[in-house]
């Protein structure tokens, strides 16, 4: 459970990665790594959690839950209420994605 959960982090990880360099913002290395580092912990806790629910309904469920004080923080706060339906959306696809790839690894380990 644990390596599956490592991986799944690894993963979630390294889509936002790849989203983050795609945006072709301007961004510090420092938002690449809590943004690396956040992902990778909401991976790790989609793998460890055990729910009733299909891995990738507790995946965005998580996900979304995780992200409730980034929503927060980039739309709420700074009253940038735009933001926030791209935030949710995103959170849930990455949540998906990482109920998916549980759900995949169960059948390799």
């Amino acid at each position: 459970m644990i390596v599956q959960a490592i991986l799944i982090g690894i993963v979630l990880g390294a889509l936002e990665l790849a989203i983050l360099a795609s945006s072709r913002q301007k961004l510090g290395v420092w938002v690449y790594a809590q943004s690396i580092v956040f992902w990778f912990t909401c991976g790790f806790m989609i793998g460890i959690v055990d729910s009733p629910l299909p891995p990738y309904a507790t995946g965005a469920m998580i996900a979304v839950f995780l992200n409730l004080p980034w929503y927060i923080n980039i739309s709420i706060i700074p009253k940038q209420y735009g933001h926030f339906v791209p935030l949710v959306v995103a959170s849930i696809i990455l949540g998906i994605i990482g109920g998916v790839v549980k759900m995949l690894l169960s059948t390799l380990f």
